[in-house]
C-alpha cells in the first residue's frame, strides 16, 4: 500500500474514532438530560417546590438596601399545605413597592420569620397589618429575615438606615435567645452564600436555584446539619423549644439580648430615630405548656423585658392580647401545619402594636408631619 492510501485509512480511522466519541458523548448526554428531567419531575410530584425565595448576589447587594433579590414574585409551596404570595420590590424588601427616599414618616420593622411573614401573603403579615392600621399617617416596611436573632438584625439595618426610618420597630420571637449562641450568625451565613454564588460558580446557580432538585438538596443538607446537631440537655437549656430552657438560661440569655438591645438603641439615638421592641409569642407560651412533653413554659418574653428594663427600654408584650383573644392556637396559629402565625393572628397582634407605634412617633416629633394628624 502506498505512502497516500495509509494516509487515507488513517485518516477514515481517526474519522470514525471520532465520529464514534462524538455519538457516545451525545447519547451520555441525552441520556444524562432525561434522566434529570425525570428526577425533577419525580421531586416536584414529592412535594419538593421548583422556586424559593432568593437572597441578594454580591453584585445586587451593592445595589440595594434589603436582602432579598428584586423583582422576586411568586407563590412559594416550601410546605404544600401553606403556599404564600412573596413580592420583593427593587429596594430589596417583601411589600409593595416604595421609593427610596421616604415621602412620610417612614417604619421599618425588623425581626425574623414571624416579621417576614412566613406562610401568610404579602397582605397578611404583622407590618402589611400595622400598615393597614396606619393608613397614611406613616409607611411601613417589612425587613424581616427567617432564621436571624438581634445581631443579625442589627447588621442588616446598617445597610437599611438608607431608608431614613423615623421608628424601627423590633420585633423578638422566644427562639432569638436560642439563636444568639449558633456556632456561625446568619448574617455572616449569608455573606458566605453571596460570596459562592457570585464566585466561579455563579452560572451554575442561575442555572439549578429555581429547580426541585436544588431545594431538595437544601432540605437534606439542613437535615444532615440537624441530625449531628448535641442532643438536647435540659440542665444546660440547649435544644429547640422554650420547653427546654431553664429560668437561668433564659434570664442569662435574656441579659445578653437586653445588652445588644441597649447598643442598637444607642446606634440609632445618634441618627435621631426611634426604637420599639415588641414580643410576638411562641404558641405554647400561649397555652403555658409545651403539649409534647408536659412541661411549664418559661416566661421568656418576660425574661426580656425585666433585662430590659435594666436600660430603660420598654417592650410590648404581645402575649396577653393573643392570649385573651378568645380565640384557638389553630386560628391564632397555622397549626396543625406549621407553627407560625395566621392572618388572624398577625390582625389581633397589629391591634394591639398599631397605637404603641403611633405614640413613638409622636414622641419623636414626626406625628406633626403626619397628615391628619
Amino acid at each position: 500500500m502506498s505512502d497516500s492510501g495509509r494516509a487515507t485509512v488513517r485518516r477514515r480511522i481517526a474519522s470514525g474514532w471520532r465520529a464514534s466519541v462524538a455519538g457516545n458523548a451525545l447519547a451520555l448526554s441525552l441520556g444524562l438530560a432525561f434522566g434529570l428531567a425525570l428526577l425533577e419531575w419525580g421531586l416536584r410530584l414529592a412535594g419538593f417546590p421548583a422556586r424559593s425565595l432568593h437572597s441578594v448576589s454580591a453584585e445586587e447587594y451593592e445595589a440595594v438596601p434589603g436582602l432579598w433579590s428584586p423583582g422576586q414574585d411568586f407563590v412559594n409551596r416550601d410546605n404544600p399545605a401553606l403556599p404564600y404570595r412573596i413580592h420583593i420590590n427593587a429596594l430589596g424588601l417583601r411589600g409593595p413597592e416604595t421609593t427610596l427616599e421616604p415621602t412620610r414618616p417612614r417604619v421599618l420593622f425588623i425581626g425574623d420569620s414571624f416579621t417576614f411573614g412566613d406562610f401568610v401573603d404579602d397582605d397578611e403579615t404583622l407590618p402589611a397589618q400595622v400598615q393597614q392600621r396606619l393608613g397614611y399617617r406613616a409607611e411601613v416596611l417589612n425587613g424581616g429575615v427567617g432564621g436571624t436573632t438581634i445581631v443579625d438584625q442589627i447588621a442588616f439595618l446598617e445597610r437599611l438606615l438608607v431608608l431614613r426610618p423615623s421608628l424601627v420597630v423590633l420585633v423578638f420571637f422566644e427562639n432569638d435567645l436560642n439563636d444568639l449562641f449558633v456556632d456561625l450568625a446568619m448574617h455572616e451565613q449569608f455573606a458566605r452564600n453571596r460570596a459562592l454564588k457570585s464566585g466561579v460558580l455563579r452560572p451554575l446557580f442561575w442555572l439549578i436555584r429555581d429547580t426541585a432538585m436544588f431545594n431538595a438538596f437544601l432540605e437534606a443538607r439542613a437535615s444532615l446539619r440537624a441530625r449531628t446537631e448535641t442532643p438536647a440537655d435540659r440542665e444546660t437549656g440547649e435544644g429547640e423549644g422554650p420547653g427546654f430552657y431553664s429560668d437561668a438560661w433564659v434570664s442569662m440569655r435574656a441579659a445578653r439580648y437586653a445588652e445588644e438591645a441597649a447598643a442598637l438603641r444607642d446606634r440609632l439615638e445618634r441618627q435621631s430615630v426611634s426604637l420599639l421592641i415588641a414580643g410576638f409569642p411562641h404558641p405554647f407560651s400561649v397555652r403555658e405548656s409545651d403539649p409534647d412533653r408536659g412541661m411549664p413554659i418559661p416566661d421568656q418574653i418576660g425574661a426580656v423585658a425585666r433585662a430590659l428594663e435594666a436600660y430603660s427600654i420598654p417592650l410590648v408584650n404581645l402575649r396577653p392580647i393573643l392570649k385573651t383573644s378568645g380565640r384557638s392556637l389553630r386560628k391564632l396559629y397555622l397549626f396543625p401545619y406549621d407553627g407560625h402565625a395566621s392572618r388572624l393572628g398577625y390582625s389581633i397582634a397589629s391591634e394591639a402594636l398599631a397605637p404603641h407605634v403611633l405614640a413613638e412617633l409622636d414622641g419623636s416629633h414626626t406625628a406633626a408631619r403626619l397628615p391628619g394628624a
